[in-house]
């Protein structure tokens, strides 16, 4: 009787150091997490730019047809999609819409669409429908402002916070309609933001 008093005993005294054990884990984990995330934290109010960035894809354009649309849904005139042939052909456009919903310029270091690296174009917009026409070549990508004609003026490509801007991409390749393609874009901070455009679809949110 003794001895099952005594099993008992220490049975319950492993149960409460266990216990004791659980909670003195998580009592330090905790305060070695907020210890970091204050460090981190307080790093960013010091310095006043925080490195978080937010660009929302809103749609895409990836119709076959002979005009394109852009992020105010109207078509974009010269910007022009090729031929209603079936197919996306390299050469012809596709326009992506994108807001920056960040607090900060968003600027574009890498942009790939469907695996290949697209450049910036960097033009003159004052050419106005004249450069709807030519910009951006194969394999290049402009940006698109609010007016149908008129392009980023800059040597690198960025979105101003709150800004809704339409990426004109010129393929580089054929895509087949129907085919999912991705749209990966990277900023100067190496933050890394995806979508998937639907060759031949039309979407906005």
């Amino acid at each position: 009787m003794n001895d099952s008093r005594k099993a008992y005993t220490h049975r319950a005294e492993a149960t409460v150091i266990a216990t004791l054990l659980m909670i003195a884990i998580a009592v330090v984990g905790g305060t070695l997490i907020f210890i970091f995330s204050s460090a981190t934290i307080n790093s960013s109010q010091i310095s006043g730019t925080p490195s978080i960035e937010l660009i929302e894809f809103e749609g895409y354009d990836a119709t076959d047809s002979t005009l394109v649309r852009g992020h105010l849904e109207e078509y974009l005139g010269l910007y022009s999609g090729g031929l209603s042939n079936n197919q996306k052909t390299e050469g012809e456009r596709v326009t992506v819409f994108l807001h920056n919903k960040g607090i900060k310029r968003f600027f574009i270091n890498e942009l790939r669409f469907a695996g290949t690296a697209y450049t910036f174009s960097a033009n003159e917009p004052t050419l106005g429908w004249y450069l709807a026409n030519t910009a951006p070549a194969q394999g290049e990508f402009a940006i698109l402002l609010e007016a149908p004609d008129t392009l980023l003026d800059s040597s690198v490509g960025f979105i101003e916070p709150g800004q809704r801007v339409t990426l004109v991409i010129g393929l580089d390749d054929n895509l087949k309609i129907g085919r999912d393609a991705q749209i990966k874009i990277t900023s100067n901070n190496g933050w890394a933001f995806l979508s998937e455009v639907e060759v031949g679809d039309f979407e906005f949110n």
